[in-house]
C-alpha cells in the first residue's frame, strides 16, 4: 500500500483509469453508429475505424522515442489535448451523412493523442516505483485498466440507450409524415429495437413509412452518440487536468 503514497503513482492510476472509462465507453459506440446509420457491415466498420488504429499503433510506437528525448509529463499531457480535439472533432463531425472518408480526421487525431497518452502513463506508473515494487504496480496497472474499461462501457452503454429508448418515441410521435394510425404499431416494433444488431425490423408497413421511420431512428442514433461521446470527452478532459499535476521527474527504476 506504500505504492499509493507515490504522488507519480497514484495520479497515473487515477488518470489512466478516467482516461480508459471514457475511451473504451466511446470505442464501444462507434460501430453501433456505423452499422446503423451507415449500414457499414463488420468488414466496413472495421476498415473505417483504422484511422484510429493507426494513430494507436504508430503513435504509441514511437512515444517510446519521444520519452528519451522529451519529458514524459510533456508526451502525455499533449495526448490528452490531442484526444480531447480529437473527441470534440468526432462529436462535431458525426452526422446522417458522415462517411468513413469525413470522419477520418477525427478518428485519426482520437488515435494519435489515445496512443500518446496511454503508452507513456504505464511507463510512468512502473517507473514511479522501486524494481521490488513493479510487478505490483503492473498489476495494478492492469487491473485499473480493466475496471476502468468495465465501467466507461456500461456507463457510456446505459446513456447511448437511455438517450434512445427517451428520443426514438418522441420522434416517432411528432413526425407529422407517418400516419397517426400507424404510430402504435410502429411504437410497439420498435420497443424491441436491438440497436447492436444493425437491423430495423418493422413489418406489415410500407417501404415509405419504412424510410421515415429508419430516418427518425437514425438521427436519434447521431443524438444519442453524440451525448454519449460528450460523456466520454468529459473523462478525457479530467485525464487532461490530472495530467497537468504529474510531476515532471520520475525515478526510473533500470
Amino acid at each position: 500500500m506504500g505504492m499509493f503514497k507515490n504522488k507519480s503513482f497514484s495520479i497515473g492510476l487515477t488518470l489512466l483509469s478516467t482516461l480508459t472509462m471514457g475511451m473504451f465507453g466511446v470505442i464501444f459506440v462507434l460501430p453501433i453508429y456505423f452499422e446503423n446509420v451507415l449500414n457499414y457491415n463488420a468488414i466496413q466498420t472495421g476498415i473505417a475505424l483504422m484511422p484510429l488504429s493507426l494513430g494507436i499503433f504508430i503513435l504509441g510506437a514511437i512515444s517510446g522515442f519521444l520519452a528519451s528525448k522529451i519529458n514524459i509529463k510533456y508526451i502525455i499531457v499533449s495526448g490528452m489535448t490531442l484526444l480531447s480535439i480529437g473527441t470534440i472533432y468526432l462529436i462535431n463531425t458525426i452526422s446522417l451523412q458522415s462517411t468513413s472518408y469525413s470522419l477520418a480526421p477525427a478518428f485519426a487525431l482520437f488515435g494519435i493523442g489515445f496512443g500518446l497518452g496511454t503508452s507513456q502513463l504505464n511507463n510512468i506508473i512502473i517507473s514511479s516505483v522501486s524494481k521490488q515494487e513493479t510487478g505490483e504496480a503492473s498489476a495494478a496497472s492492469s487491473t485499473i485498466r480493466q475496471v476502468g474499461s468495465a465501467i466507461g462501457i456500461a456507463l457510456i452503454g446505459t446513456i447511448l440507450a437511455t438517450s434512445l429508448n427517451a428520443s426514438i418515441p418522441k420522434k416517432i410521435q411528432k413526425d407529422s409524415q407517418i400516419p397517426q394510425s400507424s404510430k402504435p404499431k410502429i411504437l410497439r416494433s420498435l420497443s424491441k429495437l436491438n440497436v447492436e444488431s444493425g437491423k430495423l425490423n418493422l413489418t406489415n408497413v410500407n417501404h415509405h413509412i419504412y424510410k421515415l421511420v429508419k430516418k427518425d431512428v437514425d438521427i436519434s442514433i447521431v443524438d444519442a452518440t453524440k451525448q454519449a461521446f460528450r460523456v466520454g470527452l468529459l473523462f478525457v478532459i479530467i485525464a487532461l487536468m490530472l495530467s497537468l499535476f504529474l510531476p515532471k521527474k520520475t525515478n526510473n527504476p533500470y
